[in-house]
């Protein structure tokens, strides 16, 4: 249910009484901070209709509540809003790390936002091309949103696969760190699977060059004609049609 003047009115009393209560308790500072705040946030919430708009909606007012209080502009579209609460929240931490002290500086967003959880890293400095065992792994707790791929945590998938780069001890192991599967080599039998919309024709051919897991690769079929597919497994090419 939408609020109307009244219910944000109330909200915006009652929010700011309970705020300034647990930063200072029930003093004559605590009733006074309320008051300015509940005067400062409904002047903010009144005086623009975007705002206003966005006060109807009891969860929306809490965040605006929230970003008054940070001295934050108020947006006047969701999406704005959205965005600046959450910037907001990530680098004045006030509400969560103590309502009456300033921190001593603000949380970074990259810094803030991290996702920890146990992954494989090396366990020594490994170069490009470097083959990577079971033996050169462990567990370690890993910063899972530090790139856009997730770090890989099966030991076995990662046994005797190459880096693409040299990496560090105690660095993660990620999709991108791998050099592609090597399937077949230049001058193998391969099997040509021809695909189209619900029907798939399997031929035979030999490999022009070596066929890297998801990389284009040229092959003759037995009848000598030249195709290109996709290298996808052990001695197998994929075209579409």
């Amino acid at each position: 249910m939408d609020f109307g003047d009244e219910e944000i009115a109330q909200f915006a009393y009652q929010w700011t009484g309970a705020v300034a209560r647990a930063a200072h308790g029930r003093t004559e500072r605590a009733v006074f901070d309320a008051a300015q705040e509940e005067t400062d946030l409904l002047a903010a919430i009144h005086k623009n209709p975007g705002v206003y708009r966005l006060a109807t909606n009891p969860l929306m007012l809490t965040i605006l509540a929230v970003m008054k209080r940070q001295d934050v502009v108020l947006p006047e579209r969701r999406v704005e809003l959205y965005e600046q609460y959450v910037k907001t929240m990530l680098k004045h931490w006030n509400l969560a790390r103590g309502l009456g002290q300033r921190p001593a500086r603000d949380l970074d967003v990259v810094e803030t936002v991290r996702v920890l959880a146990p992954a494989l890293v090396l366990r020594e400095p490994l170069p490009a091309g470097g083959t990577i065992t079971q033996a050169r792994l462990v567990i370690a707790e890993v910063d899972w949103a530090d790139e856009p791929d997730a770090p890989l945590a099966d030991a076995a998938v990662l046994h005797g696969r190459r880096l693409a780069r040299p990496l560090a001890a105690g660095a993660s192991l990620r999709p991108t760190d791998l050099q592609p599967l090597r399937w077949f080599e230049a001058g193998a039998r391969v099997r040509i699977d021809a695909v189209g919309r619900g029907w798939r024709v399997s031929g035979s051919g030999q490999a022009l060059q070596a066929g890297l897991d998801g990389r284009r690769v040229r092959v003759r079929t037995d009848g000598g004609r030249i195709v290109s597919g996709i290298a996808v497994a052990v001695g197998r090419v994929e075209v579409a049609l």
